[in-house]
């Protein structure tokens, strides 16, 4: 399907090998550094005395979610990508990270601390940086200013519609199974997320911020699974751009924002939250094999398949 004329002008035309002759193709030049010190202020946090919870929720979202996720989409060298649409594929597979290193934490014979976690997370997230420093992503397509705007708009009302109330009711009973046994998977219990018959994903998530905190409230637990909603949520508008204009993306956005089932479900420890973040992905992915029909979808199909 083809594009607006207003996106088509704002768009420079890529050459062969599908790189762009944009400001935003040097994005990754100054954003190594960024990265790089990000980083190492996420670990240096984790590992210090008790502090304000908020801090270290903030560095264990960065080290275990964000930052790998952004890393991994420059690594999987996707063409013909915007700057919005790379930072929410990139929560989408940064969530797929965090979770797969918590198994792999998990199995790790004894109980999870949290040296072993910040360990395990840190090493993961400098490797990924250290290979994108070798091995440099392609470079980025602008992003429409309206898209950005959008987007801006979008991430605030969302912010004040679905957060400041997350702490307000007690854990509900599926809630406290999954914390349960995220604290047995903390202890070391072998079969502690397995046994889970909604799958692993949300205990492990569980596990992790409960072990970085050292504790867990309703909003902390939370949390996570509802940033992964808002994510879910904005990635409409770049899926409506490609499937039929930035005026449908916007309201297709609003609506589900603003869905009762969307709000509730997705405010919760539970797993539909990042399950809308991930079918989102994957349903861009492969409209863009399905629309382009290039030789160069592999990446996307890769990612689809991925996600």
């Amino acid at each position: 399907m083809p594009r607006s004329s207003l996106d088509s002008r704002r768009e420079p035309a890529a050459d062969a090998a599908g790189r762009f002759n944009a400001p935003a193709a040097h994005f990754w030049r100054p954003a190594h550094l960024v990265l790089g010190i990000t980083l190492a202020a996420a670990g240096f946090v984790l590992m210090q005395a008790p502090l304000l919870l908020w801090p270290r929720m903030l560095a264990m979202l960065v080290l275990a979610w964000w930052l790998p996720g952004i890393l991994l989409i420059g690594l999987w060298r996707v063409p013909d990508l915007e700057g919005l649409t790379a930072l929410l594929l990139g929560l989408a597979v940064g969530w797929g990270w965090m979770v797969g290193l918590g198994l792999l934490l998990h199995w790790l014979p004894g109980p999870v601390t949290l040296l072993r976690l910040t360990i395990v997370y840190g090493i993961g997230a400098l490797a990924l940086w250290v290979a994108s420093v070798l091995r440099p992503p392609l470079p980025l397509r602008p992003t429409p200013r309206a898209l950005w705007m959008e987007a801006g708009i979008l991430l605030v009302m969302l912010a004040l519609l679905w957060l400041p109330t997350l702490g307000a009711r007690e854990f509900f009973h599926d809630e406290s199974t999954v914390l349960i046994r995220a604290r047995d998977a903390l202890r070391g219990v072998a079969d502690a997320p397995t046994r889970h018959t909604k799958g692993p994903g949300e205990i492990i998530v569980a596990m992790v911020f409960y072990r970085a905190l050292g504790t867990i409230d309703e909003f902390y637990a939370r949390l996570p699974f509802a940033l992964a909603g808002i994510g879910a949520v904005l990635l409409m508008l770049p899926l409506g751009r490609r499937l039929f204009s930035l005026q449908v993306g916007l309201w297709a956005a609003i609506l589900m924002g603003i869905n009762g089932y969307v709000l509730a479900l997705a405010r919760m420890t539970q797993y539909q939250g990042p399950l809308l973040l991930l079918i989102g992905g994957a349903a861009l992915a492969f409209w863009w094999i399905a629309e382009t029909r290039e030789a160069r979808a592999l990446p996307w199909l890769l990612l689809g398949i991925a996600l």
